[in-house]
């Protein structure tokens, strides 16, 4: 892979996150197995987390029952 190439001349000290390795390693593989990334992708997951924070804004006042 051509990125690779890039980031093996990066000076010492600086790492490649696990976000960069599951893009670079694993994102290919995986469209070419399922034949989609939209479903999997960040954005969908960022749209529920955002969901849940709009439910927990609207509940968090409620009490719960002892």
């Amino acid at each position: 892979n051509e990125t690779w190439k890039y980031i093996s001349k990066m000076p010492e000290g600086l790492n490649v996150t696990p976000k960069l390795h599951a893009l670079l390693e694993h994102t290919i593989p995986f469209v070419q197995l399922h034949r989609t990334l939209g479903v999997t992708s960040e954005q969908g997951i960022e749209a529920l987390h955002a969901a849940f924070n709009k439910l927990l804004l609207r509940f968090v006042s409620i009490r719960l029952p002892r």
